[in-house]
């Protein structure tokens, strides 16, 4: 059965899973991605956010294709803001997996956190933290990775 409601059209086996791990095959019916079950984004997010991303996804993809075309500057940049406590390295590895899919010369730029609006009760990015968001980037296949905001860097916490 093929699934058509996110961006990977899953073709899901009879009592498996879509990429989403929400969305499943159940005596020949699709099943998953209520409200109560979670709703669906384009990987696997084990805090079930929102479909909207369908759009973005498609337009991202059809851009992608056109990054080598004008490089300076980048026709697109990617980039994750990296929250203490909610955005790992796994997360990241996962982000970067899906761009450098598309086209691993997309820009992805690392933009190091600082609590001066909200989430105050969190300490800024970490240049460890960083670091390791960067490493995991470039292990996923993306060649051009940069960190932002480096002056907020220290070393907060490991």
């Amino acid at each position: 059965m093929t699934c058509t409601q996110c961006f990977h059209r899953c073709s899901i086996p009879e009592g498996g899973r879509g990429y989403c791990g929400i969305r499943r095959a159940e005596n020949g019916k699709l099943r998953g991605g209520t409200p109560q079950e979670g709703n669906l984004t384009f990987y696997h997010d084990p805090l079930p956010t929102n479909c909207v991303n369908d759009r973005t996804l498609s337009n991202v993809e059809y851009v992608s294709a056109f990054v080598a075309q004008r490089p300076d500057p980048p026709l697109m940049i990617a980039s994750t803001l990296l929250v203490p406590g909610y955005v790992d390295t796994a997360e990241v590895s996962m982000i970067a997996r899906f761009f450098s899919r598309l086209n691993p010369l997309i820009p992805y730029r690392l933009l190091a956190f600082h609590p001066d609006f909200r989430l105050s009760d969190l300490p800024p990015t970490s240049r460890g933290h960083a670091q390791r968001c960067r490493d995991a980037a470039e292990k996923a296949g993306l060649q051009s990775v940069s960190v932002g905001n480096i002056h907020l860097l220290r070393n907060y916490y490991p």
